[in-house]
């Protein structure tokens, strides 16, 4: 049951991470997308596309916008660009610092378990030699320190889990 539960845990990590990767691939493409349809319909293309129905409206407006503030939204908008492209280079370079991060802890964890094993498989055989040396019943020392070092290897792996 012990190792069911920690097959479970293991499967639940993978999957939790690897749903932490496609949210980061979807908002990737997400920015991208938008940033495309910038470039192609102008900064307010989402605006624009769901107020076509107030078009007339807008016309009026529009014509009293002198022709220097139609430069400085195109110096605007490429301004933004930019920072848009820097943005997600950034984002590209967080994820991929992240994932490295993720790589480190899971190796520092695992070389922390192993030593911390190497360590009690250690203690266990100098007790099981004691123990051996002192009794003559040393099959039934040798049977109770093999369950208490499965019972501390499933304790361990639990607190691992937890």
């Amino acid at each position: 049951l012990v190792h069911l539960v920690l097959s479970q845990d293991h499967t639940i990590r993978q999957q939790v991470q690897r749903i932490m990767e496609l949210d980061r691939e979807i908002e990737r493409f997400e920015a991208r997308t938008h940033f495309d349809r910038m470039k192609m319909h102008g900064v307010n293309y989402v605006q624009e596309t769901y107020l076509v129905g107030t078009a007339s409206d807008k016309g009026s407006a529009s014509d009293s916008n002198p022709p220097s503030d139609q430069f400085s939204q195109e110096e605007l908008f490429a301004d933004y660009a930019q920072k848009c492209d820097e943005v997600l280079l950034l984002q590209e370079q967080i994820s991929r610092q992240e994932e490295a991060m993720e790589q480190i802890t899971v190796q520092i964890q695992e070389e922390l378990n192993k030593r911390w094993m190497e360590r009690r498989q250690e203690e266990l055989s100098s007790k099981e030699q004691e123990s051996s040396l002192s009794d003559s019943g040393a099959d039934q020392g040798g049977d109770e320190s093999q369950l208490l070092f499965e019972q501390e290897q499933v304790k361990t792996e639990l607190s691992a889990s937890l």
